[in-house]
C-alpha cells in the first residue's frame, strides 16, 4: 500500500491546502506539517502508544531552528504541572496568551472523528497566522480535553521570509480581518462577555 498520496491542486493558500488534506485523509488522526518545517521520524509511533482513550487533540514540543541554532521550546511554560487539559475557559485563556503559541495548529494531532463530528475546519477567508488561532478557538471550545506528551518532536525552521514573517499593507489587513472573524465567532457565545474579557488580557 502506498502510504503518501499526492494531491495536486489549485494553490488556494494554508488553510485551503489543509481542509484539503483532512478532507482527502483516511486515517483516525490529522497532523499538519508546514512546508518549511519537519518532524522526527518517531513522532507519530510516539504519540500512538501514549493517546488515551478520550483524547480528541494531542499536543507535543516543538524545536526552533534559527540561524544554525535549536532549543526545545516550553510554551511559556503552561505544561510544566500538567498534561491534561480539560476546562475550556483555561485553554482559551491560553490561546489568546501569544506568549504560549498554543493556538499553532501544528505539533499536535486532532482525532479526525472530532473534527467532522463538530464540522471544525480552517476558515479560508483567514490567513497569516489568525487561521490556526481561529481553528483552535473552533476546537477549544469544542474538546474534551487537550493531551500535551512531552516529546519535542516538531521542528520549526524560522524563515525570514515565511507568510508569519514578512509584513506588508495585505499582511495587515488580512490580520486585522481575521482577529474581526474571532470577534464575530467570540460574539455568538453564550459567555462571549467572559472570553472578550479573555482575550482583551
Amino acid at each position: 500500500n502506498r502510504k503518501v498520496k499526492i494531491i495536486s491542486k489549485k494553490n488556494g493558500g494554508l488553510s485551503s491546502a489543509r481542509n484539503c488534506g483532512v478532507l482527502n485523509s483516511t486515517g483516525d488522526w490529522i497532523c499538519f506539517l508546514d512546508g518549511d518545517d519537519h518532524i522526527k521520524t518517531d513522532i507519530i509511533s510516539r504519540l500512538i502508544n501514549q493517546i488515551s482513550k478520550d483524547d480528541e487533540i494531542v499536543c507535543f514540543g516543538t524545536i526552533k531552528e534559527y540561524q544554525k541554532k535549536s532549543f526545545n521550546y516550553d510554551f511559556n511554560g503552561i505544561f510544566k504541572k500538567k498534561k491534561f487539559f480539560n476546562d475550556k475557559q483555561e485553554l482559551i485563556a491560553y490561546l489568546f496568551d501569544f506568549r504560549t503559541q498554543i493556538g499553532d495548529a501544528t505539533a499536535k494531532v486532532y482525532k479526525k472523528d472530532f473534527l467532522t463530528h463538530n464540522n471544525i475546519k480552517h476558515d479560508e477567508q483567514v490567513r497569516y497566522g489568525v487561521e490556526s488561532i481561529v481553528f483552535n478557538y473552533l476546537c477549544f471550545l469544542k474538546t474534551k480535553q487537550l493531551h500535551y506528551i512531552d516529546y519535542y518532536g516538531y521542528i520549526y525552521a524560522y524563515n525570514g521570509k515565511s507568510i508569519t514573517s514578512y509584513q506588508n499593507e495585505a499582511c495587515i489587513k488580512n490580520t486585522i480581518e481575521g482577529i474581526k472573524k474571532l470577534n464575530r465567532l467570540i460574539e455568538k457565545n453564550p459567555n462571549s462577555k467572559l472570553i472578550h474579557n479573555l482575550l482583551l488580557k
